[in-house]
């Protein structure tokens, strides 16, 4: 226990200290090794191998490994070192958030994919939120320089489930947006990044023939990416007691009945607005709960809502979409 708490550490650093798709490492416990793929899906392990006895084997994965390209190592494509004029151009805008220089990070590129396949390129240097978990959502958020319009705006990073009925955050946003939701986010781009390994294979090798312990159905995960309009602060740093009541009004007071809302003077809220329209966001926390520069609430973080169907098309309880968050009895 003590060396997979190790193994799961040393993964989890690595995974968010780079822009990873995936990453192998080689466990040597004299005299035996294993060699383990992880994704946000969960982690492959292979057989224990006597490298006393069958050393040609350690050998020849390490020479494949040092053939493979970066990619098939793990190393994300779409983000890059940020050349010298993408830095010239960003330092200045992102100073307010660029960390102190003993946690400096490299200013990077980051592509952010939009419908129909147009990409548009910001500049990141550290982020407001890293994954403590090797597995999951993944989550980052970064301020992020916008090369094409000149502007600071609000980069989420996340790897989401891909399950049926479960939409991409983008749409969900998107479809808000379109329809005049106050108090969300306004998406600028986003969708889910196109390419090799940006959709996790460890779900695939779910088999009872070799699975060690409990036979789990693990949700594949595809990487995803929004890019919003607005650089969020969070609820718990609000300034004044005011600044904070605002907020939350602003975000999901409004999810309260409507028999307790006459004495709003018709106020339009997100989350009754988003409920009206059918989105239940289902994930309200202090956590996503955000707060403009000018004050204004923000209810952030749609990947977990879901669409209400009409009661004539419901026909009795519905399955969950991941089985390890929620189950029917």
């Amino acid at each position: 226990m003590e060396t997979r708490g190790q193994v799961m550490a040393l993964i989890t650093e690595l995974s968010k200290r780079q822009h990873r798709t995936h990453c192998f490492l080689v466990l040597i416990c004299d005299p035996v090794f294993r060699i383990l793929r992880a994704d946000r899906a969960g982690i492959i392990v292979t057989e224990a191998v006597n490298f006393r006895e069958q050393s040609q084997t350690l050998v020849e994965f390490l020479y494949r490994f040092s053939e493979v390209s970066d990619v098939q190592r793990g190393l994300d494509p779409t983000v890059r070192l940020a050349t010298s004029d993408e830095l010239r151009k960003s330092r200045e805008p992102l100073s307010k958030w660029t960390p102190p220089d003993r946690y400096q990070r490299d200013f990077v590129t980051i592509e952010v994919y939009n419908k129909g396949g147009q990409v548009r390129q910001v500049v990141a240097c550290g982020s407001l939120t890293v994954p403590d978990s090797p597995t999951g959502r993944a989550t980052r958020a970064y301020p992020v320089y916008d090369l094409e319009d000149d502007v600071v705006r609000f980069l989420k990073d996340t790897w989401r489930a891909d399950v049926e009925a479960m939409e991409k955050e983008s749409d969900i946003l998107a479809y808000l947006n379109d329809a005049g939701v106050e108090y969300v986010p306004k998406l600028t781009a986003g969708d889910d990044v196109p390419g090799p390994y940006q959709r996790t294979l460890t779900q695939d090798y779910v088999r009872k023939d070799w699975r060690a312990g409990k036979l789990a159905k693990l949700a594949p995960r595809i990487h995803h990416r929004i890019l919003e309009d607005f650089i969020p602060y969070r609820i718990a740093d609000f300034q004044t007691t005011r600044g904070m009541l605002q907020a939350t009004h602003h975000a999901f007071i409004g999810a309260l009945p409507m028999h307790s809302l006459l004495h709003l003077s018709n106020t339009s809220i997100a989350h009754r607005q988003a409920y009206d329209l059918g989105v239940l966001h289902r994930d309200i926390s202090n956590n996503n709960v955000m707060i403009t520069e000018d004050g204004k609430g923000i209810l952030t973080d749609w990947d977990l809502s879901i669409r209400l169907l009409p009661p004539d098309e419901e026909g009795g309880p519905r399955k969950p979409r991941q089985s390890s968050r929620t189950v029917n009895f």
